[in-house]
């Protein structure tokens, strides 16, 4: 008779769900290996013996991986509570008093003692079973407490058993324990048989004293549960007690060649074990961190469709997993308001925060539409639910570290998914007026946005050396840090919402936030920003008659001069740039801050030395796109922005029109500079006088517009030119002028 293979099912959420699989099925159907996974699961030598990743990312299924590895090569496993072969503590982590965390939070060495103790009773107890010679009462000599658990074949087998079984201990017992330990290691160093064990979800026994911000709130925001049940949280213990089973599994992987302890810890917690332990950087080498790309997302979304029966596929016989599963017209999805497609595995992956945990959510809801029913629109609803889900699990993960703020309000005061630096501030202080918080500066939990960008739910715009567009950044769950302060990094232009908050927000601030949306760029992790151009006022300018300097003593001298008024004249602008000796760009969105710098540097050039120089400028205005690039000067290597752009070619044109200490712009400078001015004050300061074609050698066209060309191959750039000047001041009376003063 022959035997059917199991269907395995596809978008499991909990991995402690599957079955007692062989280790082929869950490398072949379960697990996608990158070249660190595949490293972990080779490896036969015990070497690699830790699992750090963010909850949500399958720690537990490859613990389950390894552990049937272990099991098919060797047939040497210790099995955990319960008989599971993954080991997990299974009781309620007790109710201790705040002196006795307090005295116990720091304690690094009270933990590592507790673990290595349950480690070192569980396998002596196991060994001793499985060799046909029970432990005899007081044959180890430690204390009766624990003597008794040692010797009782009933009770207290597993690792984790006999931690939650010290854990109960009141603490002068536990204390005696600790320090009455008897022969337990040297018992535990002859083991000469192997044994494998493989412990898992530390971190949710530990979970009650993880913070909570919500109890620190005012009782008026309080739920009506009032307060906890446990009277205190203590993050530092919640990691300590993770980081200091790393600790030990360490040490008794190094005394003894027959015992091998695999582990899991949350990336929260490992990201501070180097201050519970000196060892970080062997540590390090031997904990697989999963971290997951693009490729490995979409291969772990394929595996599942594999898994799912023909009869829940829209086109079974498909060759693109994406269109066996939604059909061949669904493999690209439009955003509800750009309206450009995307393919949809894409666009499922941007409405997740990067765990697989969300993929499989996803993947689940629209498993659950009938394959007849996987329309277009069907699966927006199916997602839209979902990230819903997406978005709660994330904020209530990540609430025993940041203050998390309350996200219904929040949402309402959002008015788009692009922000600027100014609405980010405004919303911070809508919030907290809504929230009737007193404002102070420095403080997380006065900065709900800052919050957001710290959790992923915030993205701003990066720039690698090497591209040419700038690209958007969302941290993802195993970028999470815990820094200090409100600070946003620094960005270009805009803060972007997380597409997974997109429709929580519709939901809740109205019409508005689609009306706003930013429609040139599809916003999502990594994908690059077209900057929309933006207009600048350009002034370039030249020495006059520099050849004749560059002969004379004055020569080092002006090149002097010339760095120190650039660097005293033109500060508060956007850019500027000494470059050839005696060639200045200035590059600022403000033209009157700019043609202020020039008759500066005309004024300073006048009264250089005994003689004075002439200094000109050309002006020109128009968008400019501000390009990143690496310069190398001997040894080092810098980065500078390099400005582009027409007007830049323009000025530069202009400028040897120009009559030595003048300035002449052209009609694109003018029309700006009006526009800005509008009655504004600064406006009237100038004078505009228009400068014809014939007077500066130039052609016209039939409008009287000069064709500015660099030669006869250039094309012509055609306007109007104008010189400016201050106007006149009118004098004042001196009756009027002492009324003045």
């Amino acid at each position: 008779m022959s035997s059917t293979k199991p269907q395995q099912k596809a978008w499991r959420f909990q991995a402690d769900t599957v079955a007692d699989l062989k280790f082929e099925s869950y490398r072949n159907e379960l697990i996608h290996e990158t070249t660190a996974i595949q490293r972990f699961l080779d490896d036969t030598r015990g070497e690699f013996f830790v699992i750090s990743a963010p909850r949500g990312f399958g720690k537990t299924l490859l613990l389950l991986a390894k552990c049937a590895e272990v099991r098919e090569r060797t047939g040497t496993i210790f099995p955990g509570a319960g008989g599971q072969f993954i080991d997990k503590p299974s009781d309620q982590f007790p109710n201790w008093s705040l002196d006795r965390v307090e005295a116990l939070k720091d304690d690094a060495d009270y933990w590592r003692t507790l673990w290595r103790i349950a480690i070192q009773a569980a396998c002596v107890k196991h060994h001793a079973k499985g060799s046909g010679t029970p432990l005899q009462p007081q044959e180890i000599g430690c204390d009766k407490l624990l003597d008794d658990a040692l010797c009782n074949p009933n009770v207290f087998m597993s690792t984790c058993e006999f931690f939650v079984f010290l854990m109960n201990q009141k603490p002068r017992e536990q204390m005696r324990i600790t320090q009455n330990t008897g022969a337990l290691s040297a018992y535990f160093n002859a083991i000469n048989r192997p044994i494998n064990l493989f412990i898992d979800n530390v971190e949710e026994y530990f979970q009650p004293l993880l913070q909570d911000y919500a109890a620190e709130a005012a009782p008026e925001d309080r739920n009506s549960f009032g307060s906890r049940f446990y009277s205190i949280g203590s993050n530092r213990l919640w990691a300590m007690a993770q980081c200091t089973l790393v600790s030990a599994a360490l040490e008794l992987n190094d005394a003894s060649r027959h015992v091998k302890v695999f582990c899991t810890i949350r990336h929260e917690a490992f990201l501070e074990i180097g201050k519970f332990d000196n060892r970080l950087q062997k540590i390090h080498g031997s904990t697989l961190q999963i971290i997951y790309k693009y490729q490995d997302y979409k291969r772990i979304f394929e595996k599942n469709i594999e898994l799912m029966p023909a009869a829940e596929l829209v086109e079974p016989k498909a060759s693109d997993p994406i269109a066996r599963f939604v059909g061949s017209k669904n493999c690209q999805l439009k955003h509800r308001v750009m309206r450009s497609p995307q393919p949809t595995f894409d666009f499922i992956l941007r409405h997740t925060v990067y765990r697989p945990r969300d993929l499989m959510l996803i993947g689940q809801a629209i498993a659950n539409i009938r394959p007849e029913q996987r329309t277009a629109m069907e699966l927006h609803n199916a997602i839209a639910g979902a990230t819903d889900t997406v978005v709660q699990a994330l904020l209530g993960e990540m609430r025993p570290f940041f203050p998390i703020p309350d996200i219904e309000a929040l949402a309402r005061l959002i008015p788009k998914n692009a922000l600027t630096a100014q609405e980010i501030e405004d919303i911070n202080s809508d919030y907290l007026a809504v929230k009737k918080i007193e404002p102070r500066p420095g403080l997380l939990d006065h900065a709900p946005m800052a919050v957001l960008f710290r959790i992923g739910l915030l993205g701003v715009i990066k720039r690698g050396l090497r591209q040419l567009l700038p690209h958007q950044h969302f941290r993802k769950p195993f970028q999470v840090r815990f820094e200090d302060g409100t600070e946003i990094a620094p960005t270009e232009e805009f803060f972007l919402i997380h597409p997974c908050l997109d429709q929580f927000i519709l939901d809740r601030s109205g019409s508005r936030y689609d009306r706003n949306f930013e429609v040139r760029n599809m916003i999502g992790d990594d994908l690059p920003w077209a900057e929309p151009l933006k207009s600048f006022f350009v002034i370039k300018g030249d020495v006059c008659k520099f050849s004749e300097i560059m002969d004379s003593d004055n020569y080092p001298l002006l090149i002097g001069r010339l760095e120190h008024w650039a660097q005293t004249i033109a500060t508060h602008i956007h850019f500027y740039e000494l470059s050839g000796g005696d060639s200045l760009l200035l590059v600022d969105r403000n033209p009157f801050r700019l043609i202020d710098m020039a008759m500066q540097f005309i004024s300073s050039a006048n009264e250089f030395v005994d003689k004075g120089i002439s200094i000109r400028f050309g002006g020109s205005a128009g968008p400019i796109l501000f390009h990143t690039a690496s310069r190398r000067r001997e040894n080092d290597t810098y980065v500078i922005d390099i400005p582009m752009g027409l007007p830049l070619r323009y000025a530069a044109r202009i400028e040897p029109l120009a009559e030595p200490d003048t300035i002449l712009i052209d009609d694109s400078f003018r029309t700006r500079m009006l526009e800005i001015a509008n009655g504004d004050h600064q406006g009237s300061d100038y004078v505009l006088a228009p400068v014809p074609a014939e007077a500066v050698g130039l052609e016209a066209d039939s409008a009287g517009r000069a064709l500015v060309r660099k030669g006869p191959s250039d094309p012509a750039h055609v306007t109007h030119l104008w010189e400016v000047s201050l106007k006149p001041q009118a004098s004042t009376p001196r009756s009027d002028r002492g009324e003045a003063d």
